[in-house]
């Protein structure tokens, strides 16, 4: 289950220059098929008195430009591609980059660029100096902002994203602040940076949104091989300066790993809320933000992984502790071997000195491992206890699927029992209507007989009556001829 988590917060050095406004802004979100995670680093000189403003229009803008642009065409541009790092114009000459790539996400940055430009110009024009603002910024600046002029100086900032979808990620970045993804690798936790690093940023120095030529300086990663990493860390120069090195930066990203197996994305954001603001205080006194994508299930099966990490580092730590402590005993007895004066009194106290603090340190890695055995322990524990729930859950899952399919099944039988007695009714219905219709038939047969009868009868009386018909004409030809024999005879004896 993919999940996001994000927070900035305003740098302890903000809170002693007269609570100058948190200039970090971050944003991360998981929306249809999509998770995305910001963050922007207005910068903090005198002259960009509104990069608070500028940080946060440029999240939200490239945020709506990811979810406009690539939901749609992001598929098919990145399908099939493998993990491919793409550094800044000028490092691109003579390196083999997919044109269609390259061109789609030129056009994709100079919008971003267009409507962070669009969007300052008018707020810069709604929007005069405030009192804060007259107060702290120098004269030539303000004068400068009231005459509209070099305004995308006043709200410069840098950006970093990462984005994920079913079927690929991407990453892209302009300034400083570094993205860290971490990856399993046979049960193996491994780590890098997918964002290539720009050279020109050093120090209090970056590239910026700002620049002339910012479109030459966008880098950017992407990958739609099927591999997804199982958490990415975005963070502000702020966070990585706290920590100095990469591999620093990578174990306090690990103690937020272990921090997320067991906590929801809530909870996660009341650590940051207590431990950045802590951490500022100590280290870089910048403003901090942090956001982060990540897979939930994933994290927790890889808890053993990164506890294995954490332990193999203090392993090495340990081994050079001790080859530290055998250095330190061996000067000790250089130093006991020399003649008593004052120096080696001073040289023995800085030795034991130095020999108890690599003792403590040996302590602490010892007393860490140990933790981190029994934290081991407890993972596997949790690790056959999630096996389990998956299984329960598994379990649970084709319950419920034999349920619905035996209710399906009492369903179809039913239906079947209302179709069988429906048929029965019909059959019965069927065998009453054979039984009228044989009733109907007898009827039938019975008139028909009786009709043969008549017809018979009918027969003999007309034949009676044709005979009777023919005697009458005997009879009256009979009586013709005599009255004519008559009437002859008559005649002659007149």
């Amino acid at each position: 289950m993919i999940q996001t988590f994000n927070f900035h917060c305003q740098g302890e050095s903000h809170k002693k220059n007269d609570n100058k406004p948190c200039q970090d802004y971050s944003i991360s979100s998981v929306r249809e098929d999509i998770a995305i995670a910001i963050i922007s680093d207005g910068h903090g000189g005198d002259r960009y008195f509104r990069s608070h403003f500028g940080s946060e229009f440029l999240s939200k803008i490239t945020k709506d430009s990811i979810i406009d642009t690539f939901l749609s065409y992001g598929n098919n541009l990145f399908e099939g591609k493998h993990f491919t790092q793409v550094g800044i114009s000028k490092e691109r000459k003579d390196k083999k980059i997919d044109e269609n790539i390259e061109k789609f996400m030129q056009k994709f940055f100079a919008q971003i660029i267009t409507q962070w430009y669009d969007k300052i110009k008018e707020h810069a024009k709604n929007n005069p100096l405030d009192e804060w603002e007259e107060k702290h910024v120098p004269d030539r600046y303000k004068q400068e902002f009231n005459e509209q002029k070099r305004l995308e100086k006043n709200y410069g900032c840098t950006l970093m994203a990462y984005v994920q979808t079913s079927t690929y990620w991407f990453a892209f970045q302009i300034g400083d602040g570094k993205c860290l993804s971490f990856h399993m690798q046979d049960d193996t936790l491994t780590w890098q940076e997918p964002v290539l690093w720009d050279e020109a940023c050093f120090l209090n120095t970056t590239t910026s949104i700002c620049d002339s030529n910012a479109i030459e300086e966008f880098r950017y990663s992407y990958c739609g091989d099927g591999t997804f990493p199982f958490a990415v860390f975005l963070g502000s120069d702020g966070v990585d300066d706290s920590y100095g090195t990469s591999e620093n930066l990578a174990t306090f990203y690990q103690q937020l790993l272990q921090e997320m197996a067991n906590k929801t994305q809530q909870g996660m954001i009341s650590v940051l809320e207590e431990s950045l603001p802590t951490i500022s205080r100590i280290g870089s006194q910048d403003d901090m933000s942090i956001a982060c994508v990540y897979n939930s299930i994933e994290v927790k099966e890889a808890q053993n992984a990164i506890l294995n990490f954490q332990k193999e580092l203090k392993a090495r730590q340990l081994d050079e502790l001790k080859d530290r402590k055998e250095s330190i005993l061996d000067k000790i007895k250089k130093i006991e071997s020399r003649a008593n004066d004052k120096a080696k009194e001073v040289d023995l106290k800085y030795a034991h000195n130095d020999l108890a603090k690599v003792e403590k340190d040996i302590q602490n890695i010892h007393a860490f491992l140990e933790k981190v055995d029994a934290k081991i322990i407890i993972s596997e524990q949790k690790k056959e206890i999630i096996v389990c729930q998956k299984r329960n859950d598994e379990l649970s899952s084709q319950i419920e699927e034999a349920k619905k399919h035996r209710e399906k099944l009492l369903e179809e039988l039913e239906l079947e029992r209302l179709q069988h007695k429906n048929t029965k009714t019909r059959l019965q219905q069927n065998d009453n209507q054979i039984l009228l219709m044989q009733d109907q038939i007898n009827q039938y047969e019975d008139d028909k007989k009786k009709c043969h009868i008549l017809t018979e009868k009918l027969k003999n009386e007309n034949k009676q009556i044709v005979r009777n018909k023919y005697i009458f004409m005997l009879m009256i030809s009979v009586a013709f001829v005599l009255l004519l024999f008559m009437s002859v005879i008559s005649i002659f004896l007149t």
